[in-house]
């Protein structure tokens, strides 16, 4: 009989573990017409493999700041200008600020980069979502970089594949909203409310006109949160044709669609609740983020015109 003997520590591979997590939460009404809102976040990780030789592997500080200008309201823009049919309207930008000290204070990363590197790495200032709201009831228009969620479910992203995923810093275990990729698009709404047997229920579509942007992923072994391995994209260099193996040579045609209206992106869904239960039918047409792969070499070999894509 075979017998099999394994370690715990085999079997778990590698234990990750969060120490001394803080947070911080507030909100502050400067105006009536103006809110600022936002958290400051302290989070450190120790990898420990096989239980031995624990190593930082995340020192991360975060600060957010989210600012919103309500700038017509019941009718009125800046408190004395009717705007008829508009109701509402208000601008919100969203700032964050990030600094992971790991590559300033840890051995273990900060001696495997050079200088250039770990400033480019140990810091992230940008202004993540910018966008302005306006309401014509029925109707609600968002126009901006945002982010459009589409399916509630936690951590499980079945419809929630508007905006990609930003996967460098911690994999997956983030919050959605932390580590989406806002993009530059236009959100209308029409809210129906109850329909026959339906209640609650609207028509939304989502238009996104030029900003196509892949997900993001770290594959430099030196990282913390690199993905290495199987599973990675490749280049094949070879290939059996007819019981011959022929040298593959590759050109990998990679480039964001071109910034016309054919290039654009969209979709639409309905949503509404049946007797208690909540349902949407949703369409939403992007472009895959593989490329395209032209094998001339194969062209070659199988008598179809250079440039054009052969099956293997």
């Amino acid at each position: 009989m075979l017998r099999r003997r394994c370690s715990i520590g085999s079997v778990v591979g590698a234990l990750v573990v969060a120490l001394l997590p803080g947070w911080a939460w507030g909100v502050i009404a400067l105006r009536p017409d103006l809110e600022i809102e936002g958290f400051v976040q302290a989070q450190n990780i120790l990898r420990e493999p096989m239980f031995q030789g624990a190593k930082f592997i995340l020192q991360r500080n975060t600060a957010q700041v989210e600012a919103k200008y309500h700038f017509l309201q019941e009718g009125q823009a800046f408190g004395y200008l009717d705007t008829g049919l508009i109701e509402d309207a208000s601008l919100t930008a969203i700032g964050r600020g990030v600094y992971d000290s790991l590559y300033d204070i840890g051995e273990a990363y900060r001696d495997k980069f050079t200088v250039q590197e770990r400033e480019k790495r140990k810091f992230e200032y940008k202004l993540r979502e910018i966008y302005a709201d306006v309401a014509i009831p029925p109707f609600s228009l968002r126009l901006g970089r945002q982010q459009v969620v589409w399916g509630e479910t936690d951590n499980f992203r079945a419809l929630d594949v508007i905006n990609p995923l930003d996967l460098r810093w911690h994999w997956s275990r983030e919050s959605w909203e932390d580590i989406r990729i806002p993009l530059w698009m236009a959100r209308a709404i029409y809210d129906i409310g109850k329909i026959g047997p339906l209640e609650e229920s609207f028509v939304e579509g989502i238009w996104i006109p030029w900003d196509f942007q892949r997900g993001k992923t770290a594959t430099d072994p030196r990282r913390p949160w690199a993905f290495i391995g199987h599973g990675l994209r490749a280049r094949a260099n070879s290939v059996v044709s007819n019981g011959e193996l022929l040298d593959l040579r590759t050109t990998v045609i990679d480039r964001k669609p071109d910034r016309a209206l054919e290039s654009s992106q969209g979709g639409a869904r309905f949503k509404g609740i049946w007797r208690g239960i909540d349902f949407s039918l949703n369409y939403f047409f992007t472009f895959g983020d593989t490329g395209l792969k032209v094998r001339r070499d194969l062209a070659a070999q199988q008598s179809c015109p250079v440039g054009s894509v052969c099956s293997v």
